[in-house]
């Protein structure tokens, strides 16, 4: 850039010169546009264009620079922002061109700081709701500080309108995302909000005017274009209650028609609707035969939503219910604040429209009924999360999950308010909308059955702490005990769907109670039944013969076995929802439980576990399951592949003996996914302080891993393992930090040694990887000493015998003179790196051979 310092004429040529090689560059190089943007300043905005224009067509792919730019940020590239922002000065400081060659000094038309704004603002807020001629009046100022030239505007405004007008959907989203918010810079940045409001104006005036004279756009595409820059000008400010210029509301009134607006609210696409729905606020203030109260044009506003959601309820789009819903939280906002405002108003407007439309017409009898589509589940869970936010004025747990916090509690609400969301709470806690939430958790969908679960969680939670009436079936002592009994009938099914919901059932109930005191006491009789039930399953153990005659002899009430993985689940549910905190006894009580997982996983391990008949192991402390194996005889009639071919034909010809296996098989399946889940929201809960009991939990989580087919309970344990790793590595724990690395070199031993390498080339070596996962991860002291120990032991065990390198050695020798100084440097280092010829002889036959 020394040619930059240049003085005089030189400087110029040097600088026009540097310019024609940046732009001569391809268009699709991020790098040009940088490089433009540093060298703008140096230029000028009028000597880029004309600089631009000699370039001819090699620069742009259009006739216009302008256009180019627009080209350029349609494309999926990595570029957009910087052309963008490139842009946005480049309009700006050409617009500060062009009215000083036309004799306009922009300075004399600011718009006053925002201290002054606001004092403005709020004296147009204070004016009666009545009196529209005194809005038009300050309007009438607004217009003649507007300060926008006719040939400035023919630069941008038509490019800009065909760009958004791009038959591809991606173009124009990129455009309208990246252009449409610049439109405030073009005019001189935010301090030129009412300029900013003449250029939308001319903007929406131009997509008017081209989809009348030009045929070959799209009607949808036309409507979206406009709805799209209303939004922008709505995000940017520039449009209020009453709007800041009414050029740009009479704009919006010309170009977006009542009827047109109705007539997109029920468009066959999903898109069109949404951008309907979010416009709609800024739209319904502008047309002339409005009502002029706040409260009346929201009244209108509340009509459309009345006529146009329940036909928007059947779509399954994430984004389009995450933005319905926010304009919908947005609308029920703006109404309770004009509620609030109008002395002669009760809330009897926003009351009406959530209780009677959104609870009781949409949610209980359009969208959320039983056998209803999961598209409308989705929505009507969305609704009432959006609503149950709304009263309680607090993040809902569907909206931590989404991790959406726009809609956070800021606001402080008025007295009249605050009884208005209690009554709306009153409202939500009603006998048939708990009833549907409580029909949702039967859904066959599982994100319905956790969306449910979560919004009847939070609607009891605020009821328990504002003191409000619980529903009947919460209440009266009948009511609880069915509740309960379906709660515990479905918790003890084998399918896995049927359990989840009992499970979340019961951990509803424990979520009626009204002290911490009770909830712990419901958890200890809720861990005895599950205690119970595990060993009921021990004993269906032990009428498994090896020639089947107990299993024959049973009778069909036996058939009907309760299994233990739904209770093992409620409790991980209250575990994880609930903290006791100092309530006596809670350290025993998360003991006991802990032993229940692994009473739970020891069971199973002895029913799917697959091990070899000749494993000479011996059984440690955590693998006293392999005895209890052992007893049952080579075959065991229980441990059966369902995953393989011709499985269903290993099962018994008996019908009652079929169901047996095939119920025991499934229920152990899920018992040790579900026992290791809870065990690790337990240990999280409160953290495992005996050693013993530590090492016992780690090597039943080990074995869980490499024995087991399952990807479930695999991935379930691997989040255990790592857990327990954790607790070993902090603070205060230095009796335990040696427990990873003990588990570490099982694992090791599992994949180097004779006896066991074959296990670690099977369908469950992904256990494997997982415990070594769970293990490194968790090691978050400095320096690392497992993490370089485990994978130089990995990364060596792959790596070809000494024979094998010792040969390559002497062939690389005699080659090229590059492959023989690297020959050179590793036989310095020697080969003890490698594994000697016997361990690998010991693997050769389990994995592929690529040294031979």
């Amino acid at each position: 850039m020394g040619v930059l310092d240049q003085g005089g004429s030189g400087e110029t040529k040097s600088i026009d010169m540097l310019v024609s090689r940046v732009l001569a560059q391809p268009s699709t190089r991020k790098g040009k546009y940088v490089a433009l943007d540093a060298l703008l300043p140096k230029v000028g905005a009028s000597k880029l264009i004309q600089l631009a224009d000699e370039q001819g067509d090699r620069s742009a792919s259009s006739s216009s620079f302008i256009a180019s730019f627009l080209t350029e940020i349609g494309r999926s590239g990595n570029s957009s922002g910087a052309v963008a922002e490139l842009l946005g000065k480049l309009m700006s400081m050409l617009r500060v061109e062009m009215h000083k060659e036309a004799g306009i000094d922009l300075s004399k038309h600011q718009e006053g700081n925002k201290k002054e704004r606001r004092i403005k603002q709020n004296i147009m807020n204070k004016a009666k709701e009545g009196a529209r001629s005194f809005t038009y009046e300050c309007d009438g100022i607004d217009e003649e500080r507007i300060v926008l030239l006719e040939s400035w505007n023919r630069l941008w405004v038509s490019p800009l309108a065909a760009a958004l007008l791009d038959s591809d959907v991606f173009r124009r989203n990129q455009v309208a995302s990246f252009c449409l918010p610049l439109l405030i810079t073009f005019v001189g940045g935010k301090g030129k909000r009412v300029d900013a409001a003449h250029a939308f104006a001319i903007l929406l005036d131009e997509i008017s005017y081209q989809g009348d004279h030009e045929h070959n756009h799209d009607a949808g595409t036309l409507v979206w274009a406009k709805f799209e820059i209303v939004r922008h000008a709505q995000l940017l400010r520039l449009l209020k209650l009453r709007p800041g210029s009414s050029i740009l509301s009479k704009a919006i009134a010309k170009a977006l028609p009542l009827p047109l607006v109705k007539t997109t609210l029920f468009h066959e696409s999903s898109r069109l609707r949404l951008a309907a729905f979010l416009s709609l606020s800024s739209v319904i203030f502008t047309y002339d035969d409005t009502p002029s109260s706040d409260l009346n044009c929201l009244l209108l506003e509340a009509d459309l939503w009345r006529e146009a959601l329940p036909y928007s309820l059947k779509c399954s789009d994430k984004e389009f219910i995450a933005s319905l819903t926010q304009s919908l939280r947005s609308f029920l906002d703006r109404l309770s604040d004009a509620e609030a405002r109008d002395e002669d108003s009760c809330g009897r407007h926003l009351l009406r429209f959530v209780n009677r439309f959104l609870l009781r017409d949409i949610f209980v009898k359009q969208a959320a009924y039983p056998g209803t589509v999961a598209e409308k589940e989705k929505w009507a869970l969305s609704m009432i999360d959006c609503i149950l936010s709304f009263a309680s004025r607090k993040a809902t747990t569907l909206l931590k999950q989404r991790k959406v916090s726009k809609h956070s509690p800021v606001r402080k609400l008025l007295p009249n308010q605050e009884q208005w969301c209690r009554d709306i709470m009153v409202s939500i806690l009603s006998d048939d909308v708990i009833a549907t939430l409580e029909i949702m958790m039967h859904s066959l969908w599982d994100n319905t059955r956790s969306s449910a679960y979560g919004v009847l969680l939070d609607t009891l939670d605020y009821a328990k702490k504002n003191e409000l009436t619980l529903p009947l079936v919460f209440v009266n002592a009948v009511s609880i005990k069915l509740f309960q009994s379906r709660a515990f009938h479905l918790a003890s099914s084998p399918r896995q769907r049927e359990a989840d919901t009992g499970a979340r059932m019961i951990s509803v109930l424990c979520a009626t109670q009204t002290t911490r005191e009770n909830e712990l006491d419901f958890l200890k009789e809720l861990s005895r039944t599950v205690q119970i039930r595990v060993i009921m399953m021990q004993s269906s153990l032990g009428i498994c013969n090896d020639d089947n005659t107990g299993l024959s002899s049973i009778d069909d009430n036996r058939l009907g076995l309760p299994l233990a993985h739904g209770l093992i689940q409620a409790i991980r549910l209250i575990v994880e929802r609930v903290e006791f905190g100092n309530v006596p006894d809670a350290d025993k009580l998360y003991e006991s439980m802990t032993r229940i997982c692994f009473q739970a996983i020891e069971l199973s391990l002895v029913v799917v576990a697959d091990i070899k008949e000749n494993d000479t192991d011996a059984p440690s402390e955590g693998d006293s399951w392999k005895n209890a194996r052992a007893k049952l005889g080579k075959n065991v009639p229980l441990n059966i592949n369902t995953g393989a071919i011709g499985a269903n034909a290993a099962f018994d010809s008996d019908k009652k003996v079929r169901l047996l296996k095939q119920r025991t098989i499934m229920g152990t399946w899920l018992l040790i996914k579900e026992a290791c889940a809870a065990l690790s929201s337990i240990t999280n809960s409160s953290p495992i302080k005996d050693v013993g009991l530590l090492s016992t939990a780690g090597d039943l989580l080990i074995s869980t891993l490499t024995s087991l087919k399952h990807q479930g309970a695999a991935f379930a344990a691997h989040k255990s393992l790592q857990k327990l790793c954790s607790i070993c590595y902090s603070r205060n724990n230095l009796t335990k930090r040696h427990l990873p690395s003990e588990w570490s070199e099982k694992l090791l031993h599992g994949i180097s040694s004779a006896e066991r390498v074959r296990d670690s080339t099977l369908r469950r070596s992904t256990g494997y990887g997982l415990g070594f996962l769970s293990i490194l991860r968790s090691e978050e002291i400095s320096p690392r000493f497992l993490f370089p120990h485990i994978l130089s032991i990995i990364i060596r065990l792959s790596l070809p015998p000494v024979s094998i390198m010792e040969a390559q050695l002497k062939k690389w020798s005699s080659s090229d003179k590059e492959i023989f100084v690297f020959s050179k440097i590793i036989a310095s280092e020697g080969v003890q790196s490698f594994v000697s010829d016997s361990a690998y002889q010991v693997r050769r036959p389990y994995h592929v051979d690529i040294y031979h």
